[in-house]
């Protein structure tokens, strides 16, 4: 049978019909699917172009929240430093952009800086019906400052001066302490001892600091007058160490018959216990009237312009004057004739730069061993003198460096310099003392990052303050620095608040160079008759994990057990909280 020739070219007509129709309907389809998915591709873009926009802005807004934080309590700094900063980043405060900043109410070392962009663009969103969308982003910084150490009140390094006076607040039987520059580091001063090994043919240790070391003076918002900066005994030298000090009133003196007359109108004179005086009163006949003898008690002293007689004392006193804290000074000190120099920096608004501290005029001064005092007598001791006197002190930390003379001269003793700081208002009545924890006027008085100190302490065992640790902490690690801790004693503990004044044992983990390392909350100093970490420097990391101190008292405590007779220990303590002290924060 023979096929026509029709029949494929009708087959191959109905194919290239049908591919025709395929062709159109392909066309058809893709026309209907290109608009949404240029749509999608337009949207991927806008939400591309609105992330990258809106990290910018994290990014503007987390610079600026650093770089305003550091100025605080400064606001009006903190807040041009933080425009700044946001405009640098490429966000200027204006138009459709806004940069605002503002402090926290809970803390007056935190930030908020927004940015807020409220004409966002598009590439294509806009062009299919949509509007311009705003952007809002929100950083948070905080700054914390160094650790204080040593004291919550508005003094330190006074000894027994406190109670002996009568002034109600319980001893810290704490000197602060700086040692001669020639001193070997191995006697306790880590930071001021220029040498090591005792001689001044040596090599300045890396530790030694020629700025000395560093006292706060925390001024609190609206003080009430001026202050006056005082400092205890603060020039070296071993003599009369029991001039003008009365820690007994009892005693029982002999004097002679003669009394000695000043006429009226000389030149004052200054009349020193233990002695007695009398004055005259003169009726209008000329005959004279002695008044009631007056008996001054060792360290007392009397002033006087009219008519006088006195007398002293004949032989010695029956008693024994109880001169305590005050020869305990002296009793560590060596013959020699070093300087120490005491400065105070006035508060700024760069609270985290110390360097750009302002000295005050008048502030500083420089104490040879035969300078005189000018203040007293004070807290039953007239071995003070006044630094200078804050006059309308501001708000912020002032800052009292306090040095040795740093000069390469003969090899000194193993002594040092014990003194003591008060930071006294002018028209506070009584001595002037107060506590920061209950006092919100309180100018406080604490040591920066080091404390130069000799813990002295009649008592076997014997508890000091040791550093502030806020809750703001919490979570973190605080690592404590003791050097050359404990010669002579038997444990060490650390001990941190459970309230106002009540402390509980804290463990940790310790180490030391030479002895190992291992956790325990009882630290042997003394093993086998020697001073285990004589000369060394003792690192104590304590967990802050679920930290939570009481409202009323965050100050941990260092706790000396010695075998028998007092607490000795000259040492130099070092706190701080690891981490970045600049950081940003969850949302307040």
């Amino acid at each position: 049978m023979r096929l026509s020739h029709h029949s494929h070219q009708t087959a191959s007509d109905r194919y290239l019909r049908y591919r025709r129709r395929q062709k159109g309907y392909v066309l058809v389809m893709f026309a209907l699917l290109l608009v949404p998915l240029l749509m999608v591709a337009g949207l991927s873009v806008d939400v591309g172009l609105w992330y990258n926009r809106a990290s910018d802005m994290r990014k503007a807004a987390d610079a600026a929240a650093l770089a305003g934080v550091v100025w605080l309590p400064n606001e009006a700094a903190a807040t041009t430093a933080a425009l700044a900063a946001a405009e640098r980043n490429g966000f200027t405060n204006g138009g459709t952009v806004s940069v605002s900043v503002t402090t926290s109410t809970v803390s007056s070392r935190r930030i908020k800086v927004t940015i807020t962009d409220s004409q966002v663009g598009s590439f294509f969103y806009q062009n299919l019906g949509g509007r311009k969308i705003p952007l809002t982003r929100t950083s948070f910084a905080e700054y914390v400052l160094p650790v204080p150490m040593g004291s919550p009140r508005n003094f330190m390094g006074t000894g027994l001066l406190q109670q002996l006076a009568g002034t109600g607040i319980p001893n810290e039987e704490l000197f602060m302490s700086i040692n001669p520059y020639c001193t070997d580091k191995v006697n306790g001063d880590r930071h001021q001892s220029g040498y090591d090994g005792g001689t001044c043919a040596g090599t300045v240790n890396g530790e030694y600091r020629p700025t000395g070391y560093e006292t706060y003076i925390e001024v609190p918002a609206n003080p009430p007058a001026s202050i006056d900066v005082l400092l205890y005994d603060p020039r070296y030298n071993e003599d009369e160490y029991n001039t003008g000090v009365l820690l007994s009133n009892t005693c029982v003196m002999t004097y002679p018959g003669n009394w000695i007359d000043v006429a009226a109108n000389t030149q004052p004179r200054r009349l020193d216990g233990p002695a007695q005086y009398q004055t005259a009163s003169t009726d209008r006949r000329g005959n004279v009237t002695w008044s009631t003898t007056t008996t001054l008690q060792p360290g007392y002293y009397w002033n006087f312009n009219n008519s006088v007689r006195y007398r002293y004392k004949l032989g010695v006193e029956s008693c024994t004057p109880q001169y305590k804290m005050e020869a305990a000074i002296d009793d560590f000190r060596q013959d020699g004739e070093e300087p120490y120099t005491f400065s105070l920096y006035a508060a700024d608004s760069t609270p985290l730069n110390d360097s750009d501290n302002p000295l005050i005029a008048g502030c500083t001064a420089t104490y040879q061993h035969d300078t005189p005092f000018n203040y007293g007598p004070y807290l039953t001791s007239y071995r003070w003198n006044k630094l200078c006197t804050i006059t309308n002190p501001q708000e912020g930390r002032y800052i009292l460096r306090s040095r040795n003379g740093g000069a390469i001269t003969s090899p000194e003793g193993d002594g040092s310099n014990q003194y003591g700081v008060v930071a006294r208002y002018i028209n506070a009545s009584g001595f002037g003392l107060c506590d920061g924890r209950t006092d919100a006027t309180c100018p406080r008085v604490y040591g920066k990052e080091s404390l130069s100190v000799r813990a002295a302490s009649t008592a076997t065992t014997a508890q000091f303050f040791l550093a502030e640790i806020a809750p703001e902490h919490t979570g973190k690690t605080l690592r404590l620095e003791l050097f050359d801790p404990g010669e002579g004693g038997r444990n060490l503990r650390i001990l941190r608040p459970t309230g106002a004044n009540t402390w509980t044992r804290q463990s940790f983990s310790w180490s030391a160079p030479g002895v190992g390392s291992g956790t325990t909350d009882n630290l042997p100093v003394q093993s086998g008759g020697t001073d285990r970490f004589n000369g060394k420097l003792l690192t104590i990391d304590v967990s802050l994990s679920g930290y939570s101190p009481p409202a009323n008292n965050n100050w941990w405590k260092i706790e000396y057990e010695f075998a028998g007779g007092g607490v000795t220990d000259r040492t130099t303590w070092a706190a701080s909280v690891l981490g970045d002290p600049i950081h940003l924060v969850e949302e307040f």
